[in-house]
């Protein structure tokens, strides 16, 4: 979903493998994945040209609604936030934002990442359960085995927005641009400038709201990162989830050799070399096999998003860096929270170093089961409420 977000599931994908498969039987697995890509290159180029034509289906940006239909459950908790809380409004630029709002107390801005809308990160873990399903089914006949899908304790479930709303807490969730309720422009300007943090301004302006605290997880990171550098008095403090050092330049990823990337691919593979090349695959429409980075397409496909649209964010919004200057010039508090089994976020020394009044913390999970894990629910509910007790 991202270039992060991909690589985190690359790691999952191959973490799997090596675990399960040893000796022989893991290297068939690898041949097999090779010939894969192989043979795909092969008809491609024997083939006529692929159609590229928009693929409008439930969530595609022709139908912004049905997104939240494909995976939609039913809420049984008093502290679930509801389908029937959705508003919208228009942002800075004529963009309509749809975006939740349920409880009455301090307000907390939800954040999500990408390939997902605000209730398919933080609301019921069985929202999201189907589509997660049929990602890993196509997992499965791309690379011949898949990560086990996640399993959070009962305790998580519920999602964080429930957490929240139990401690009293007003929880906004915003479906940014590009996904859920809220409008999907499919060019890539669309998303370029800030433009994800610039409509989370505007929802606090609509809001008319004082005070508020934000947490972004994945691709929500760079949305609220974004949101910090504006610096809109309101907000007050951040937690950044799911998130590493590699947003701050372009260096190479650190993909071990083995692992069945096509030499098509431009070596260096730099975050902007593996994000333009998800983002390639989901405009071409076809997964190809053995290639890591259709991962982007593989969500797409499971959600019923649209991959157009999705490439649009991924070179608009995801694929720039953060500029450093702007982390430096940070005032508020900032917590950096990721799940101890999140393999691709576990070096933050640099962001550390450059946010002064940022600290961290780690919870359980990997990046799929973090934001339904009890003690990631326990971390965020701890720092803002240190950060209410603080002011007035």
């Amino acid at each position: 979903m991202g270039p992060k977000h991909t690589f985190a599931v690359a790691i999952k994908v191959f973490g799997f493998i090596k675990r399960n498969l040893s000796g022989a039987h893991s290297e068939r697995w690898m041949l097999r994945a090779r010939k894969g890509a192989s043979a795909h290159r092969n008809a491609e180029r024997d083939s006529p040209p692929i159609n590229t034509a928009p693929v409008v289906s439930g969530g595609g940006f022709l139908k912004p609604p049905s997104f939240a239909k494909v995976i939609q459950v039913p809420t049984k908790s008093r502290n679930a936030v509801s389908a029937t809380s959705m508003h919208t409004f228009t942002s800075f630029d004529g963009t309509r934002i749809a975006y939740h709002i349920e409880g009455d107390g301090r307000p907390v801005i939800l954040l999500h990442g990408f390939g997902v809308d605000a209730l398919g990160q933080f609301g019921e873990f069985d929202r999201l359960l189907p589509a997660l399903e049929k990602r890993q089914e196509m997992f499965r006949e791309a690379f011949g085995g898949a990560p086990p899908l996640p399993d959070p304790p009962a305790e998580g479930r519920p999602g964080l927005a429930h957490a929240l709303l139990a401690t009293g807490t007003r929880a906004l969730l915003p479906d940014m641009r590009g996904f859920g309720a809220s409008d999907k422009p499919a060019r890539k300007e669309c998303y370029e400038g800030s433009a994800q943090s610039r409509d989370v301004v505007a929802l606090i302006d609509h809001l008319q709201l004082d005070a508020v605290d934000v947490i972004g997880f994945s691709m929500g990171c760079g949305t609220a990162a974004g949101l910090l550098a504006l610096h809109p008095p309101q907000v007050k403090s951040a937690i950044l989830a799911g998130v590493g050092d590699y947003v701050l330049e372009d260096n190479p990823m650190d993909f071990p050799k083995n692992w069945p990337i096509p030499d098509s691919v431009p070596r260096p593979i730099t975050r902007s070399v593996w994000a333009e090349e998800g983002a390639r695959i989901l405009e071409e429409g076809e997964i190809i096999p053995g290639h890591l980075a259709s991962a982007g397409l593989m969500a797409a496909r499971a959600t019923g998003a649209d991959p157009k649209t999705l490439a649009a964010v991924i070179r608009g919004a995801v694929m720039p860096t953060w500029p450093l200057e702007a982390l430096r010039s940070i005032e508020v508090p900032v917590l950096i929270l990721n799940g101890r089994a999140d393999l691709a976020n576990q070096k933050i020394d640099r962001l550390l170093g450059l946010m002064p009044t940022a600290r961290a913390a780690s919870c359980e999970g990997d990046h799929n089961s973090t934001p339904y894990q009890p003690t990631f629910h326990k971390a965020v509910i701890q720092f803002f409420q240190e950060q209410w007790r603080l002011r007035p």
